[in-house]
């Protein structure tokens, strides 16, 4: 046997009939310029669809035609200035220096002139900067070796 529905489902029901057929005439309405303004979205369906890049436009037809509008002075002009500003920022220590190398002439190395302002016994012209080592101090006698 069947439950019969109470009258209060049965009035719920049917106001829920009403305003779903409200809601439905009222759609019915609109037009597609409605749209937009309601949701705040664009409609799919406007052509062409046009994306806007920093360097580039790309514009999509209905037709499945695609043109593509580079700026390439301002793409030139943004990559320079981002290796420049890379560029910048590198340590000066990372940068590579060549080492000193000793003049040769015959296998046999050349000695600097000292009558001449330039040093010929390297080539370049600059000896490396002298090391000195700091020289530890003598141990005495009766000390005993620190292992």
């Amino acid at each position: 046997m069947a439950k019969k529905k109470s009258k209060s489902k049965d009035w719920l029901d049917q106001q829920v009939d009403e305003l779903n057929d409200a809601f439905a005439d009222e759609l019915s309405k609109l037009t597609a310029e409605d749209i937009p303004r309601i949701t705040g979205k664009k409609s799919k369906e406007t052509w062409p669809k046009v994306t806007v890049g920093s360097h580039s436009v790309r514009t999509e037809y209905e037709d499945g035609r695609v043109e593509l509008v580079t700026d390439w002075e301002a793409l030139q002009r943004d990559v320079r200035a981002a290796i420049a500003k890379y560029e910048a920022n590198i340590p000066a220590a990372t940068i590579k220096q060549e080492k000193p190398k000793r003049a040769r002439a015959g296998g046999k190395f050349v000695a600097d002139d000292p009558t001449t302002p330039e040093n010929e016994a390297w080539v370049g012209g600059k000896a490396p900067a002298k090391i000195t080592a700091t020289k530890k101090p003598a141990r005495k006698k009766n000390e005993k070796k620190i292992k």
